[in-house]
């Protein structure tokens, strides 16, 4: 593959930018192709399992979004990348070959991989990569090694590939600019301006341009697709760690004669008497298959022998219609109110009771099991940030190749 980003000679000097233009257009060619490929391999998960039909109008509004979300993270990974080869050439020696090139073509890729990654990774956790992968990103390096040895070669040929097209289209534009430089001065000038709309908070602006303007033409299960994997993640990154305050409407003496909820219940903490307690959250199971009474009873020997002996609460209050918001509704007592669950949301940071923390104190080691795959709802970034001790997976079992629950 050959890309000609020379210079026309005799041209007027803003024509000298169009190799920079080119180097922008290709990258923004490679984002929007595994945007394409993002968008059919998880069209089920979109729409929720549904044969949706999209009009003209909502096609084009998809697709106009897109662009700006990966044109916005092009120009501004390349308008650094521009910034610092100007610069480069008042430093007499020469960083442009060894040090800015190969630092901003590992971040590009880096946007490009994370891109490629979502399109496999995106069923998990349900939405483009943010800050929860480096919590969970050490375990699937640990499964890539577990995969058949043509699935791995393969996968490593893929990224070589693409770190190397990267590479030339670096070059090839370093090599025009080193023979036009002082013609791109137009496009430094558009692109800062460009930038500034977009970072700076103004009246005229932050109703336009990304992030500040949400996406209200489109439906909340189509901004997956539009949206690029390195916007989102680098978003979330700064984002993440922002505090909560605590807020009290009424003293909770107030609060607990309104509505008295709450029971106490002296445990016994001698360790002869302490008891181990066992909870199983049941998803998609009715209550059919537990009543003895029900036509639609299932032969359970385990559960069965298990209800003899313990407490089984049978009134089911639904509160969203994931597992994902579910769990904390479940064992943090906080309803999802939001699209997302809290625990990927900037609210994980509020003061909460952690339930971990909580067993903790009464010297209980807290385990969470999960029959299907490590990180599959983003339940290991839940567990971490309930405080729970150790966390299990299918992948603990060994041979364990189907979800188990």
């Amino acid at each position: 593959m050959k890309f000609n980003f020379l210079p026309v000679a005799g041209k007027f000097s803003w024509q000298n930018n169009k190799p920079f233009i080119l180097f922008v257009l290709c990258l923004l060619i490679i984002h929007s192709f595994l945007k394409i490929i993002f968008y059919n391999y998880n069209y089920h998960l979109l729409f929720n399992g549904q044969a949706v039909s999209l009009t003209s109008l909502e096609k084009m509004k998809m697709i106009k979004w897109s662009l700006f979300t990966d044109l916005l993270v092009v120009a501004g990974i390349n308008s650094l990348f521009l910034f610092a080869l100007i610069i480069a050439r008042f430093v007499k020696f020469n960083i442009s070959k060894w040090i800015i090139v190969p630092v901003f073509t590992i971040i590009n890729f880096f946007a490009v991989l994370l891109n490629l990654v979502d399109v496999f990774y995106f069923r998990f956790h349900f939405q483009r990569a943010n800050a929860d992968l480096l919590y969970v990103v050490g375990h699937p390096l640990e499964r890539l090694l577990l995969q058949k040895l043509f699935i791995i070669i393969l996968f490593f040929i893929l990224l070589a590939g693409i770190f190397y097209l990267l590479w030339v289209l670096h070059k090839r534009f370093m090599k025009a600019f080193n023979k036009g430089a002082y013609g791109y001065c137009a496009a430094c000038i558009l692109l800062f301006c460009f930038i500034l709309m977009i970072v700076l908070p103004s009246k005229y602006f932050s109703k336009r341009l990304l992030p500040a303007y949400p996406m209200l033409q489109l439906n909340s299960n189509e901004l997956p697709f539009v949206q690029n994997s390195f916007h989102t993640f680098l978003y979330s990154v700064f984002r993440n760690g922002g505090q909560v305050s605590a807020t009290a409407f009424m003293r909770d003496a107030v609060c607990d004669s309104l509505l008295p909820l709450q029971k106490f219940v002296t445990v016994n903490q001698t360790s002869g008497n302490k008891k181990n307690i066992v909870l199983f959250i049941m998803e998609s199971v009715p209550y059919d298959f537990f009543d003895t009474a029900s036509a639609f009873k299932v032969a359970m020997p385990f559960f069965d022998s298990l209800l003899q002996e313990s407490r089984f609460y049978k009134n089911a209050y639904c509160y969203a219609h994931e597992s994902n918001k579910g769990i904390t509704a479940i064992l943090a007592g906080i309803p999802t109110a939001t699209d997302i669950p809290v625990y990927h949301s900037p609210y994980i940071n509020m003061p909460i009771t952690h339930i971990g923390q909580a067993l903790h104190q009464l010297n209980y080691t807290s385990l969470f099991c999960i029959g299907d795959e490590y990180d599959n709802f983003g339940f290991a970034k839940c567990m971490n940030w309930l405080g729970i001790d150790k966390y299990y997976s299918k992948e603990s079992i060994a041979g364990c190749e189907l979800p188990i629950g």
